[in-house]
């Protein structure tokens, strides 16, 4: 009888050891710090979305001036507002911004406060930085004496107004 209470007892002492291992095992864990999490790291942009720094501005008007003579940049160089019979009329449209546009001269002939087209023309133009559309109404001798105007369009909106005079 007694070997079985033996057995019972070495069976008892083996689980309190057991236990007391785990039980020390658990407390020098907890007296550990977990790791402290992975740093958080910024999102990576969108494949399709272009850096920042990339995003330029579409085409805008920045400049309309009228002359009788262009250079070999498209820019007016003869300053006029006023036109003999004999001189070209130009107008120089200057861009600035990165992009397709559509640029839009209408040309018209003020008759006592009423504006009556004369002529329109139209140019798609690709911006990288700037631009120089250039736009001609014909010489004075095509255009009777008389008050103008020149009215240019980016896009189809109207952005800017010019006055001129044949004489």
């Amino acid at each position: 009888v007694s070997t079985g209470y033996a057995k019972v007892n070495m069976k008892l002492r083996m689980l309190y050891v057991l236990f007391a291992a785990m039980t020390a095992i658990t407390a020098g864990l907890a007296g550990c710090k977990p790791a402290p999490p992975p740093a958080a790291t910024p999102a990576a942009p969108a494949s399709n979305a272009a850096p920042a720094a990339d995003v330029k501005p579409a085409p805008s008007v920045t400049e309309i001036t009228l002359g009788t003579a262009i250079g070999m940049d498209k820019k007016v160089t003869a300053p006029a507002t006023t036109f003999a019979k004999s001189d070209q009329v130009y107008a120089a449209v200057e861009l600035t911004g990165s992009g397709s546009a559509s640029v839009a001269a209408k040309w018209s002939r003020n008759n006592d406060g009423k504006f009556s087209a004369v002529s329109e023309a139209r140019e798609e133009v690709t911006a990288n930085g700037s631009a120089v559309s250039t736009f001609n109404a014909g010489t004075g001798e095509s255009l009777t004496p008389g008050s103008y105007q020149v009215e240019v369009f980016l896009n189809g909106k109207s952005a800017g107004t010019r006055s001129f005079t044949v004489k």
